[in-house]
């Protein structure tokens, strides 16, 4: 498999997967960048406090994010982008 810079994981009830799988995935990948997604909605009432424990995490304000090739940190980053 080739390698995984960023990964899009839906996080929490509903389509989501839960923290413990959201986290064997993100171990075999080895991504740089993690979005979790569908997490903390009013629609999905999920909760991602379980998957962030051991994790750098950036809780972004904006609905949105740029990510660049160049720019990609060294170590695993969470992204949590704000729900509007």
């Amino acid at each position: 498999m080739a390698t995984v810079d960023v990964l899009l994981i839906p996080v929490g009830k509903g389509p989501g997967i839960d923290a413990l799988r959201a986290n064997r995935v993100i171990e075999r990948l080895q991504p740089l960048v993690v979005l979790a997604m569908h997490c903390e909605t009013p629609d999905l009432d999920g909760n991602i406090d379980a998957f962030l424990v051991d994790e750098t995490v950036i809780e972004a304000a904006e609905r949105s994010l740029v990510i660049n090739a160049a720019r990609l940190p060294e170590e695993l980053t969470v992204f949590v982008l704000s729900y509007q």
